[in-house]
C-alpha cells in the first residue's frame, strides 16, 4: 500500500504536514478542517486541493456584491437587512468593521452622505 501525504496551512500560518495511509491522512483532515484555511493531500504524484469553504459576515458580504447588491449605495442598515434575508443575522456593530475591512481591501468604497456611510462597488 502507498503512503500518502497531506499538508494543511493553519489561519496563523502554521503549515502541517501528515504522511500515512489515506484513511488515517482522511481523518487528519477532517480533523484540520474546522481549523485549516486550506490542504493539500498527495498520492503518488497526483495532488489533490481542499479548500475549506470560508464564511462570516465578510464572505456573505463579498457574495452579495458578487450578486451585484452594491451596484447602488447601501447603507450598513441595507446590508444587515439583505443579510437577514439570506438567513445570517448580524448586528451593526458586527458588519461594520468587516465593511470597513472590505473597504480598505478595495473590494468596496464608501461614501458619506448626510451623515451616513453608504458603500458601492468601486
Amino acid at each position: 500500500m502507498s503512503m500518502a501525504k497531506a499538508e494543511a496551512t493553519l489561519p496563523n500560518g502554521v503549515c502541517v504536514t501528515v504522511t500515512g495511509e489515506s484513511t488515517e491522512i482522511a481523518k487528519i483532515l477532517q480533523l484540520l478542517s474546522g481549523h485549516a484555511r486550506s490542504a493539500v493531500q498527495t498520492r503518488g504524484s497526483k495532488q489533490i486541493r481542499v479548500a475549506k469553504h470560508q464564511s462570516g459576515p465578510k464572505e456573505y458580504i463579498r457574495t452579495l456584491k458578487g450578486e451585484g447588491f452594491f451596484k447602488i449605495k447601501r447603507n450598513i442598515s441595507d446590508v444587515q437587512k439583505k443579510l437577514e434575508e439570506n438567513g445570517h443575522i448580524y448586528t451593526l456593530s458586527g458588519l461594520s468593521p468587516r465593511l470597513l475591512e472590505l473597504t480598505r481591501l478595495q473590494e468596496l468604497r464608501r461614501i458619506k452622505e448626510s451623515g451616513v456611510w453608504n458603500y458601492v462597488n468601486p
